[in-house]
């Protein structure tokens, strides 16, 4: 993962990125920056439709291939506001397939394409004409285009709708007060023939009560086992698949919280106040919004966000210490 150090320097082509990441007691300018318009005539008019029309522009020279360079600073600089103490290395993961090198006008029929992504750097003039489908990357990491709202920005929006909640939806069974600990995994599947649910193990370590928040997609078993000195006081499982706790006291409470799929190019109407926190959660290994929007929904439930965070992807077994 690039530090915000190396995005500043792999970011040159994002002016008002690299400011924005420049460290306290440091400064970022333009002054020492590579120029990126060309001093030549503007690319000639696009006149093939579609496809067609892209390859043209690309030929002219107003647009190339974007690098893993160009992609991962801009990623780098779109990260930086999602991260937190619980998952500072938190990194965004927008694909992007072109640079804007020059001012162009889109060809006709974008609209008819697969969605194209384009970075534009801060010292370059945005596309004219239709953009179809396509969406462009700004300098300070946001994405414009229609449909183009990344997940992590409705993440945000849906967060702040269950912030608004306030302690409307509790749970109505009582969370004991003991730190909670979240999980959030996405396991590795066996090939070629998968079980119908995955094991993943917990070993829990260390003293004192917790209440575990585990947070899962696919069919699991999540087998517990704690060292001597930890209880468990509850589990809450955030699932979209029937998923199963093993290796608990029988009188440990396991609350289990649906999830409804979510279809982000169609955001629902909520029927009622509290069908929000039902909604569909990304998975929240990576940390960033997806972690926050978890956090969010524990906190709207229980009144309390989790002291502890743990990801992982493709990931079947943790070691997790209470904090």
């Amino acid at each position: 993962m690039l530090s915000s150090a190396l995005a500043m320097i792999v970011g040159c082509l994002w002016t008002a990125c690299i400011a924005n990441a420049a460290p306290e007691g440091s400064q970022a300018g333009s002054d020492d920056l590579p120029a990126f318009s060309s001093p030549r005539p503007p690319p000639p008019e696009i006149t093939a439709p579609a496809q067609a029309g892209l390859k043209q522009v690309e030929k002219s020279g107003a647009i190339r291939p974007a690098t893993q360079e160009e992609v991962a600073a801009w990623n780098e600089v779109a990260s930086l506001p999602h991260r937190t103490p619980l998952w500072p290395d938190y990194t965004s993961d927008v694909r992007f397939e072109y640079t804007i090198m020059e001012p162009f006008t889109f060809p006709p029929g974008m609209e008819e394409l697969p969605r194209h992504w384009f970075l534009l750097p801060a010292s370059v003039a945005p596309p004219a004409g239709d953009p179809g489908r396509a969406c462009i990357g700004m300098a300070d990491g946001s994405v414009i285009g229609k449909g183009c709202k990344s997940e992590e920005e409705n993440e945000m929006r849906l967060t702040e709708i269950i912030k608004a909640l306030g302690d409307r939806c509790r749970l109505s069974v009582a969370i004991p007060l003991g730190p909670i600990v979240a999980v959030s995994a996405q396991p590795s599947f066996a090939q070629p023939n998968p079980p119908p649910a995955m094991p993943i193990d917990l070993h829990v370590s260390g003293e004192g009560e917790v209440v575990l928040v585990l947070n899962n997609h696919v069919s699991v078993i999540w087998r517990v086992t704690v060292a001597a000195g930890v209880h468990i006081e509850g589990v809450i499982v955030v699932n979209l698949e029937d998923s199963a706790v093993e290796g608990l006291d029988n009188d440990v409470p396991v609350i289990f919280v649906e999830s409804r799929v979510y279809d982000w190019r169609n955001p629902p109407r909520f029927k009622s106040e509290c069908d929000p926190v039902k909604e569909w959660t990304p998975l929240a290994y990576q940390g960033g919004p997806s972690a926050v929007l978890l956090q969010a929904r524990i906190k709207a439930l229980t009144g309390r966000g989790f002291d502890r965070f743990y990801g992982g992807f493709r990931v079947n077994e943790f070691d997790v210490e209470l904090p």
